[in-house]
């Protein structure tokens, strides 16, 4: 059975991609940010935050790094039409993929990271057959949400979602750390996506931060719904946008009130707010 993910030490992974031996003196603060609803949806504050990180960012006192479910062609999307800054680095699909610069439609996932995701032996086919007959009540999302290490649906069913989602988890159960069931709620709509096990967005940033040598005591992680969750299991401190999902709320409550700081404020406007409450440089006025 696979263990904790662990980065391959800094020779080998020099190797496959060569932008990594900078990332030893790069600066202070790693700031990382889900895109949707928690950067998106104030389109003022996300641009006075993209105008702060980019000071920061130019100053050598900071790396942004997105954390997200989007495929990595929806971020460049976003980078060009949505206004969102200039990231250092990319964990996209729900921690399947990541990426570093330079970031082009070229661009493909950090090759070790693809390696260790094999060792879990997921089978698209094999999820596929468990939930075959749930056809009428769950989707597949578009082919541009499915990898070779992710299957990803909608919940259809409205009225009974959590009830739909306890019984996808019970037919993922077996083996034990084969697949993870996560899910993302958004509104009324729930989406489900089926991954490795052990393998999500806190797995990925915690792989990228011993990978690139980031000092832990400065990553700040932010985030809104059901796949943020995972960010603060690996014990990084943050920052919960005030419009996050209540179950996420909810969850969070069993962690030191010193780990994460509740926003007043919604999207990025809360990111804001948090990261003035870290004592971020430039956030404070």
């Amino acid at each position: 059975m696979p263990g904790v993910l662990r980065a391959v030490p800094s020779g080998k992974t020099n190797l496959l991609n060569p932008t990594i031996t900078s990332w030893d003196q790069m600066p202070t603060w790693n700031l990382v940010f889900d895109i949707d609803f928690t950067l998106t949806g104030d389109l003022p504050s996300l641009r006075k935050l993209g105008q702060k990180l980019e000071r920061l960012q130019q100053a050598d006192q900071a790396r942004v790094l997105f954390c997200t479910g989007r495929p990595y062609p929806d971020v460049l999307h976003g980078l060009k039409h949505e206004e969102l800054p200039q990231p250092d680095a990319i964990i996209a699909q729900t921690g399947v993929e990541l990426y570093l610069p330079p970031f082009g439609s070229f661009s493909t996932p950090l090759l070790d990271w693809q390696l260790q995701l094999k060792k879990f032996g997921f089978s698209e086919e094999e999820v596929h057959q468990r939930l075959i007959d749930l056809n009428d009540v769950i989707s597949l999302e578009a082919a541009n949400c499915q990898t070779p290490h992710k299957v990803s649906y909608a919940i259809m069913d409205s009225k009974q979602p959590l009830e739909w989602l306890a019984e996808i988890s019970r037919r993922m159960m077996e083996p034990v750390g084969r697949y993870q069931v996560i899910c993302a709620a958004f509104g009324e709509s729930y989406y489900v996506d089926i991954l490795p096990g052990m393998v999500n967005k806190g797995k990925a940033l915690r792989y990228l931060q011993e990978l690139l040598k980031w000092q832990e005591a400065n990553t700040i992680v932010a985030g809104d719904s059901g796949n943020d969750q995972s960010m603060f299991d690996e014990g990084f401190k943050g920052i919960l946008v005030g419009n996050a999902r209540p179950e996420v709320k909810e969850y969070l409550q069993k962690f030191p009130a010193k780990q994460f700081y509740q926003a007043q404020q919604n999207y990025a406007k809360g990111v804001l707010e948090g990261l003035a409450h870290w004592q971020v440089p430039t956030f404070d006025d």
